[in-house]
């Protein structure tokens, strides 16, 4: 994410009268983000824009120069570990913790 795009994101939920969060879904075992990416090419899940192999992931990585991560300034961000055992349910249960306890100021605290 670019700072011009998030600053567009941050102006449209200003002007919607919402709080912006960020939620991001990173796996932090290679070996099962390489075993998703591929099982996911070949299957019915292929797009066409996300990258269908682990080399096709490394090249966008590359792309990036090593910087995959990057300052939100005071944009509320949570990073769920989507290789760890914990399971979907609790995924989706800290997600929302998360959204619910930043949502002071917008339509969810009301």
């Amino acid at each position: 994410m670019s700072k011009s795009h998030l600053d567009q994101l941050i102006q449209l939920a200003s002007s919607a009268g919402a709080r912006l969060v960020i939620i991001e879904c990173k796996p932090s075992d290679k070996g099962e983000w390489r075993r998703r990416l591929e099982r996911r090419a070949g299957g019915d899940q292929a797009s066409w824009h996300k990258p269908s192999t682990w080399r096709d992931l490394e090249r966008l990585l590359e792309e990036y120069g090593g910087c995959t991560e990057y300052d939100v300034g005071d944009v509320p961000k949570l990073v769920l570990d989507t290789s760890a055992v914990d399971g979907v349910e609790e995924l989706v249960s800290s997600a929302a913790k998360f959204i619910i306890s930043h949502a002071h100021g917008s339509m969810l605290a009301d």
